[in-house]
């Protein structure tokens, strides 16, 4: 997960998928705010703990005047009877809505687990007056504590004038009983909308709402996600009648929506502009499954089905193979998880598919593969000249399948993921394996984790396979298997060798602190190209944790993520979080402070953050920032130049050439001009001190000479 002071306000639609999630706040963002920083341009804020730097009227008060902030996530604001002080709670909660209503540069805010019944009218001069205001999300803010959802509707109906909203996420609000109508009809002047995401709502007739919202001649609408709300026949009719008369929907996400009766969806594909359709969990059977192939053929514009964990059998997916040798748009089909499915089904999926298809992915998770129909696929692999994505995790396929598999990847020259864990491959596949690579120039990702019949004879083949091949920045999972420290030294020659890893995942191994500490030391190489590494130790100590601070510390500027596992059980003392600290924020001189590493943003998985001593946490999170030479700049101000401990006598020291630059470096924000107005006011005095001593001097040898 990635956490930035500046909103990726272009791909918020994707912040969630790539776990990208905004800086917390804290005292020392409550102050950048404050002062306006043009670097802090979003942050989340909790109610389920009060700040203890600032009350939640002054805190939005500074907040509701920012000029920068682009991105806000406000959590968890609960009364009940569980609570203290339910009436102050409240009355805070007010207050900060009433400060945050009077921002005007805020595009993107998102509301989860805030019940009060009010709310909405209290914002709604944020919502209704804020014409930069792009997405708005809102997810378990109402329940039988807040039963009206006209104040939100009222809201959304008064942007009559100001359609910027192009994002409307309303999920697990509880709208059966027609209480989404209301604010689905208000949604109507919203022309602007891509993404409607309506996730565990209970819409039921409803809907008929959001299919007047499709049927909107001048609607921009591109995805709508419907997941886990249940759609009976008369709905799913309903739907299909909006989707028939939309042209301009892409994506539609209908996963675990109800019966099979779905599949009536998938009739509306046939004049639809529709590119993506999600239906897993639907219980659709063979019947339902043929009707959708049919309309895939017909689809003038389907690239990609997701109709995994259903129940369609051996004459389904057939009929699924068929469309995608039929369809000219299909590029990716998910079809994992239907344990109907028996291997004579599954050996003439994938005997059709030697008729010819555009497919670039094909995901076959949790099937009855096996050995003999991995053959048969192998056989078609050739077939499909333009395959970039093969998925067959839990598959049953062993040595015999996979070794036909490798062969066959020759003939894949687009190949760029392979994923094979939690089978029961050997270091015969894995040999096999190893010697195709070289002709697998594409491959960026490979996933063999969970094979634990592979011995270092295996390990040994790779790598050397590896060696061989030419490609670069490879993702390389690997962990769950019986690696010792052996096997990791095996895994080491690839990094010390050549540049080929970009990611390498060892987690679930069987590896000593001594091999740790050996993987350390290949760490310091300068020319190390390795930007995550998920270790996931079960066990570590100070020396180990010292090894890998040291390692980074000199001059490693490319790993982002070291995933050592939970600290919570870990006996780490002060002396291996001295040696971290010193790792990222070297403050034994500037120039330390400067050369420190501004790259490392993990030690360990973001559910895992909280068992990191609060310093190192926080300096984790600087290291977000992608500026790194300003993130250098910033830490340098902190920690040299504030209260106390600045250090104004360096700028005396300085060569005049110097000064300018020094001085320009300082003065790019509001911290800099404080700065900078402190050390002009040092140096004037130094200035006006050394005038007076001349002029006194002058005039004592006047007087000498006189006398």
């Amino acid at each position: 997960m990635s956490r930035n002071s500046v909103c990726p306000s272009e791909a918020w639609f994707e912040r969630e998928e790539d776990d990208i999630m905004p800086p917390s706040l804290d005292g020392e963002m409550f102050e950048r705010i404050k002062a306006n920083d043009p670097t802090v341009t979003w942050v989340a804020i909790s109610f389920e703990i009060p700040p203890d730097f600032v009350d939640w009227d002054t805190e939005a008060k500074w907040i509701g005047s920012n000029t920068h902030l682009k991105g806000l996530c406000v959590y968890e604001m609960q009364v009940d009877e569980y609570h203290d002080d339910p009436e102050f709670e409240i009355g805070q909660f007010e207050a900060f809505c009433k400060g945050l209503a009077q921002n005007r540069s805020i595009e993107h805010i998102e509301f989860s687990g805030l019940y009060h019944p009010d709310m909405f009218q209290i914002l709604s001069p944020f919502i209704v007056q804020n014409p930069n205001l792009r997405s708005l999300s809102i997810s378990s803010c109402f329940d039988q504590r807040t039963p009206d959802s006209s104040l939100l509707a009222s809201a959304l109906s008064g942007r009559e004038n100001t359609t910027a909203l192009d994002l409307f996420c309303f999920h697990s609000n509880n709208l059966e009983d027609g209480r989404g109508r209301a604010i689905f009809e208000a949604l109507r002047n919203q022309t602007n909308l891509r993404k409607i995401s309506l996730h565990y709502n209970k819409i039921g007739r409803d809907l008929s709402a959001v299919a007047d919202l499709l049927r909107n001649p001048d609607s921009k609408l591109r995805e709508l996600d419907m997941f886990a709300n249940h759609i009976d026949d008369e709905c799913a009719l309903i739907l299909a009648g909006g989707l028939a008369e939309n042209s301009g929907l892409k994506a539609l996400i209908l996963e675990e929506v109800g019966p099979d009766q779905s599949w009536l969806v998938g009739l509306a594909l046939r004049d639809s502009a529709i590119e993506t359709l999600e239906l897993q969990k639907n219980c659709i059977g063979d019947e339902a499954a043929m009707a959708l192939a049919e309309a895939m053929v017909k689809a003038p514009a389907i690239k990609k089905v997701c109709i995994g964990n259903n129940r369609i059998a051996n004459d389904g997916a057939r009929a699924l193979a068929s469309a995608l040798t039929k369809s000219s748009t299909m590029v990716a089909l998910e079809f994992g998880h239907n344990k109907s499915i028996t291997p004579n089904g599954w050996e003439q999926f994938c005997t059709v598919l030697r008729n010819g298809s555009s497919l670039e992915a094909l995901e076959l998770n949790s099937n009855q593969i096996g050995d003999h129909v991995a053959v048969i696929l192998a056989n078609s692999l050739p077939y499909l000249s333009e395959l970039e994505l093969l998925e067959l995790r839990h598959t049953g396929i062993g040595n015999g399948g996979f070794i036909a598999l490798a062969q066959a990847l020759s003939t894949c020259p687009t190949l760029k993921e392979l994923t094979v864990a939690s089978n029961g491959i050997g270091s015969e596949g894995l040999i096999a394996l190893a010697e195709v690579l070289p002709a697998c120039p594409t491959l960026k990702h490979l996933n063999v984790a969970a094979n634990p019949s592979i011995t270092n004879q295996g390990w040994v083949a790779l790598s050397n396979g590896l060696q061989n091949a030419s490609i670069e920045g490879l993702d390389l999972q690997v962990g769950a298997n019986m690696i010792g420290d052996e096997e990791l030294g095996t895994l080491i020659d690839v990094l010390v060798s050549c540049n080929v890893l970009k990611t390498l995942n060892l987690m679930g191994s069987s590896i000593t602190n001594q091999g740790w500490l050996a993987l350390a030391n290949v760490l310091q190489r300068p020319n190390l190209r390795l930007k995550e590494l998920y270790l996931g130790m079960e066990s570590k100590n100070d020396d180990v944790v010292i090894a890998f601070a040291d390692a980074l510390a000199t001059g490693n500027n490319h790993l982002k993520i070291l995933d050592l596992g939970s600290f919570y059980d870990a006996n780490i003392s002060d002396r291996g979080w001295t040696a971290v600290m010193a790792c990222l924020c070297d403050t034994s001189s500037i120039v330390q402070t400067f050369t420190s590493n501004h790259t490392l943003e993990y030690l360990t998985e973001e559910f895992w953050s909280n068992s990191l001593p609060d310093k190192v946490d926080a300096a984790l999170h600087w290291n977000h920032n992608g500026n790194k030479f300003e993130l250098a700049r910033q830490k340098i101000m902190r920690h040299h130049f504030s209260g106390a401990a600045s250090d104004l006598g360096v700028f005396a020291r300085m060569k005049t050439n110097v000064m300018p630059h020094a001085i320009s470096w300082l003065g790019v924000d509001d911290s800099g001009h404080t700065l900078l107005y402190c050390v002009l006011r040092a140096e004037l005095a130094g200035i006006v001190s050394v005038g007076k001593g001349k002029v006194g001097r002058e005039k004592r040898k006047r007087t000498a000479e006189e006398i």
